[in-house]
């Protein structure tokens, strides 16, 4: 099943979205990295999150990472270089040890030195990612406790302009 800009911002203005108590992270120039984002309600089931910024110039990669503790649930890493190039991996990490990579991306969005807009959405069994409103993820969980997905760290080579969680 696809997953576009209005899946990812709650369908076509049904009245029912609430932001979460947490405001949008934005700067005028652009946010540090590494960059974490404390998620206080996990990411429960309709959980979205959107990120907004641009790749800089003669990348190698860049990762988003879906945090519980010190395990990591969902690492999305989108690769420029090297032997796994114009690739976006993802795996999760439990006590130190990674788990299979997944590399089922249609196509590789990302541009050095170009703009784009991450969604992310949470689903019952899986996550699901988009970026510039086309489907590029589908992820199942592997790390089942999502409220206790409690933060983002973003690090790599971007330019981070907004970050905003909705539910």
């Amino acid at each position: 099943m696809s997953f576009s800009l209005e899946d990812a911002l709650g369908g076509a203005g049904d009245g029912n979205n609430t932001s979460l108590n947490q405001q949008a992270q934005v700067a005028p120039d652009s946010l540090p990295l590494p960059y974490e984002f404390e998620l206080s309600s996990g990411t429960p089931p309709n959980f979205r999150l959107l990120i907004a910024g641009e790749v800089k110039q003669n990348p190698n990669k860049f990762t988003i990472d879906f945090m519980k503790g010190e395990d990591i649930a969902l690492h999305i890493n989108p690769r420029f270089k090297g032997e796994s190039h114009q690739v976006i991996v993802c795996n999760t990490k439990i006590n130190g040890e990674w788990g299979p990579e997944e590399r089922n991306a249609p196509c590789f969005p990302f541009v050095a030195g170009k703009r784009f807009e991450i969604y992310v959405l949470c689903e019952q069994h899986q996550f699901k990612m988009a970026v510039n409103g086309n489907h590029m993820i589908e992820y199942r969980h592997r790390i089942k406790d999502l409220n206790e997905i409690t933060k983002v760290r973003l690090h790599g080579d971007i330019k981070l302009f907004y970050l905003q969680p909705f539910q």
